[in-house]
C-alpha cells in the first residue's frame, strides 16, 4: 500500500495517497543513543556513523546517509554509502531513506551535489538488493507533495518507474514484517 512519510499528524489530506505515516527521525550523534531505541516501533535514523547505525539491529531505515558526507573522493563522489556499507544493511535488513523535501529546500550548489550522492547510493542499492524508501518528509501542509510528482522526481534522479512506485510501498513491508516481532529470532505467526 501506498504511503508517504510526514513529520507532523495529517488529517484529512490525500495527495494521490492513500495512507500517510507520522514519524520521528532519531539523530544520532554517538553509538551509545542506539542502544536505547526501541525495536518494536518504527525507527527512522540519521547522522554521522553510518557503519555505527547499519551495524545496530535496532533501526529500520538510515535516513539520507549523504547528508554528512565530506568532500568528495577524487574519482567518484562521497556519498556516505559504499560496497561494505550496503553489505551490512542488507544483512540486517535496513532500508536506506530518501528526504525529498530536505533536498528541494537547499540551495542550487548543495542541491546539485546532494541530487549527485543520491545518484551514486541508488546505484549501490540497486546492485546490493536494498530496499529504498522515500518520502516527502513534510513538516506541515505547505510542503506535502503529490504522488506523481515525487514518482518523476525519483525517475528524474535515475531509478526506474518501478523503483520510484516502490519507494512508497516499500515502509508498509516494512511495518508489516515488524507487526508480529518481539525479539531477536522470536517473531509471532497468525
Amino acid at each position: 500500500m501506498l504511503a508517504d512519510l510526514t513529520c507532523f499528524d495529517m488529517k484529512g489530506k490525500s495527495n494521490g495517497f492513500p495512507r500517510f505515516i507520522n514519524v520521528n527521525i532519531e539523530h544520532i550523534k554517538e553509538k551509545s543513543q542506539l542502544r536505547r531505541l526501541n525495536r518494536k516501533n518504527l525507527v527512522i535514523a540519521e547522522g554521522k556513523i553510518n557503519r555505527e547505525i547499519l551495524e545496530s539491529k535496532n533501526i529500520d531505515v538510515l535516513l539520507s546517509p549523504e547528508k554528512h558526507s565530506m568532500q568528495d573522493f577524487f574519482h567518484n563522489r562521497n556519498s556516505g554509502l559504499n560496497h561494505v556499507l550496503c553489505k551490512i544493511a542488507k544483512k540486517n535488513n535496513i532500508a536506506i531513506g530518501i528526504n525529498i523535501n530536505e533536498i528541494l529546500n537547499l540551495n542550487i550548489i548543495e542541491r546539485s551535489l546532494r541530487i549527485g550522492r543520491i545518484m551514486q547510493n541508488i546505484r549501490l542499492c540497486r546492485k546490493y538488493k536494498i530496499l529504498i524508501v522515500a518520502g516527502s518528509f513534510a513538516k506541515n501542509e505547505e510542503e506535502l507533495m503529490n504522488y506523481n510528482d515525487l514518482v518523476s522526481f525519483l525517475e528524474s534522479i535515475g531509478m526506474t518507474p518501478k523503483e520510484a512506485r516502490d519507494c512508497f510501498s516499500n515502509i508498509s513491508e516494512i511495518i508489516e514484517n515488524k507487526k508480529g516481532f518481539i525479539g531477536d529470532g522470536i517473531k509471532i505467526i497468525d
